[in-house]
C-alpha cells in the first residue's frame, strides 16, 4: 500500500525516517524480550531509579497542591514514563502517560519522552497508537 505523498514509487525521506524508527523500535523491543540478550539490572540501580521517579512525582504533586497548575521549567514530567520504563513497568509507563496526556494536553513533548510513549504503546499492542505518537517526532527531524 502506498503511503500518501509518494511520487513515482520513490518513498519520502520522512517516510522512510519513520520505517527507520519503527523498525529500530521493533528490534529493541525484540531484544529486551530475547533472553539471551536479556540484562539484569543490580537492585541498588533499581531502587535508584524509583527514588528519583518517586522523588519526581512528589514533587509535581506538591507544585500542583501548592499552585494550581504545574510550575515544571525543569521538565520533571517527561521523565515519569521514561523512568517506568526503565524499571521495566510497562503498565506503569502507560498510566503515566495518560496522566500526562490529561494534564499537559497542549503540550507536545519531547523527544525522548514520545520516542518512550511510542514504545510502551507498541508494548502493549498499541501500533496505531505508537505510530501516531511517533509520527510526529519523525516528522520533525531537520534533514
Amino acid at each position: 500500500m502506498p503511503w500518501s505523498g509518494e511520487r513515482s514509487g520513490q518513498r519520502s525521506a520522512q517516510v522512510r525516517g519513520f520505517e527507520l524508527a519503527w523498525e529500530f523500535s521493533i528490534e529493541l523491543t525484540l531484544r529486551s524480550h530475547h533472553p539471551s540478550t536479556e540484562r539484569v539490572m543490580p537492585q541498588s540501580d533499581k531502587q535508584k531509579i524509583r527514588s528519583r521517579l518517586r522523588s519526581y512525582e512528589r514533587k509535581l504533586e506538591k507544585e500542583k497542591k501548592e499552585h494550581g497548575y504545574y510550575n515544571d521549567g525543569a521538565g520533571k514530567r517527561y521523565q515519569i514514563g521514561p523512568h517506568y520504563m526503565l524499571l521495566g513497568d510497562n503498565d506503569g509507563a502507560l498510566a503515566a502517560f495518560e496522566w500526562f496526556e490529561k494534564e499537559f494536553p497542549d503540550d507536545v513533548g519531547e523527544p525522548g519522552h514520545l520516542l518512550c510513549w511510542s514504545l510502551a504503546l507498541h508494548r502493549a499492542g498499541n501500533e496505531i497508537g505508537a505510530a501516531r505518537k511517533l509520527l510526529p517526532e519523525i516528522s520533525s527531524i531537520d534533514r
